[in-house]
């Protein structure tokens, strides 16, 4: 990555990626506290999944610059991509190593893109046709679990559109506070997957 006199000075504050930033004062945590040393304020939002907030993405669909039919896209299970735990070490590397610049800029985007290109695809299949009806036919718990999955997606998108917001100088909060929510997203997503993947067998097994 490009640096300016001493290198990325404000991604010190990343701590090599461990730790947590409170979203109230954005002071940093050890990864083990649920609240915040310095203010008190809970590290981890924890978000209310009611059936009747599903709004299906949002309803108005995926920013990307990948276009595509969602009308046309066949849900398959086998590949939606619920084993995303490697990407949060890549990431997180990458911006360990932008701050000793061990990796490019052009490296670091690359990455980047790579997870993105991944909720992508998730999110693809999650506003397919197929998977509305699916959401359409399964019990009112299930579709609860389904919603956490949506919303799991979109998290882990928008911290990858952050963290592309990053321009390769001093700055890095883009890179930091992208990271995080990507961070929550895939965590969400490995808390739900077993569930997922039991309603979608129990679905194909119908």
């Amino acid at each position: 990555m490009n640096r300016e006199e001493d290198g990325l000075d404000l991604f010190s504050g990343f701590h090599s990626a461990l730790g947590k930033q409170c979203p109230s004062c954005d002071e940093m945590n050890p990864s083990d506290l649920s609240h915040c040393e310095n203010c008190g304020h809970p590290l981890e939002d924890e978000e209310e999944y009611e059936e009747g907030d599903f709004s299906f993405v949002h309803e108005e669909g995926i920013t990307s610059s990948r276009e595509y039919e969602k009308d046309y896209v066949k849900f398959d299970a086998q590949k939606l991509p619920l084993d995303n735990s490697g990407l949060v070490e890549l990431l997180k590397d990458s911006i360990a190593r932008g701050q000793t610049a061990e990796i490019t800029y052009d490296e670091y985007i690359n990455n980047v893109e790579d997870a993105r290109e991944k909720a992508l695809d998730g999110l693809e299949l999650l506003e397919s046709r197929d998977f509305r009806h699916i959401m359409e036919t399964v019990s009112a718990s299930d579709k609860k679990i389904l919603s956490r999955l949506i919303q799991a997606f979109e998290k882990f998108l928008d911290g990858c559109q952050e963290m592309l917001e990053y321009d390769g100088g001093n700055d890095g909060s883009h890179a930091v506070k992208g990271f995080y929510r990507v961070e929550a997203g895939i965590k969400e997503i490995d808390k739900i997957k077993e569930d997922v993947k039991k309603i979608l067998r129990n679905i194909r097994s119908k």
